[in-house]
C-alpha cells in the first residue's frame, strides 16, 4: 500500500460510522480511534505512532474535503482481491515478492506442447 492510499484508508475507515449514521462524528463511534489519535496517546488497542509519524494534525487530516477518486479506488477496490497502489509501488512490491500481482487476462491459458500440465492423447 503506497502512502497516499494508506492515508485515504485511514480517513476513509475513520469517518466510515459518519457516513453510515452510526456516529454524529467520528470520535462518538466507541470504535473509533480517533480520540487516541487527537490525545496523542496509545489506548491499549490502538498504536497511534504509525500515523502521527505521517500526518502532524490529526484532526486537519480527517476534516479535509475526501478526494472522490482515493474514495472511488477504495470502494471499488472492496472486491478485488489485489493490491491497491500506484503503478511504482505496485511494480516494487511484485520485484519484492517475485510474483505478479496484477490481473492477467481473463480466461484459460492457452496450450502449450511444452505444458507438463497438457495430456497428450494418443
Amino acid at each position: 500500500m503506497d502512502q497516499p492510499h494508506l492515508l485515504a484508508a485511514f480517513r476513509y475507515l475513520a469517518l466510515k460510522p459518519v457516513k453510515a449514521r452510526l456516529a454524529a462524528a467520528p470520535a462518538d463511534w466507541p470504535w473509533s480511534s480517533r480520540s487516541a489519535h487527537l490525545r496523542r496517546q496509545n489506548d491499549g488497542l490502538v498504536p497511534v505512532r504509525p500515523l502521527l509519524e505521517r500526518v502532524e494534525n490529526v484532526a486537519q487530516f480527517l476534516d479535509r474535503p475526501e478526494d472522490p477518486e482515493r474514495v472511488a479506488a477504495l470502494t471499488g477496490g472492496q472486491t478485488v482481491g489485489r493490491p491497491l497502489m500506484g503503478e511504482h509501488a505496485l511494480a516494487e512490491l511484485e520485484k519484492r515478492l517475485g510474483r505478479t500481482l496484477r490481473p492477467g487476462k481473463p480466461g484459460r491459458r492457452p496450450s502449450s506442447k511444452n505444458d507438463p500440465d497438457q495430456l497428450e492423447l494418443v
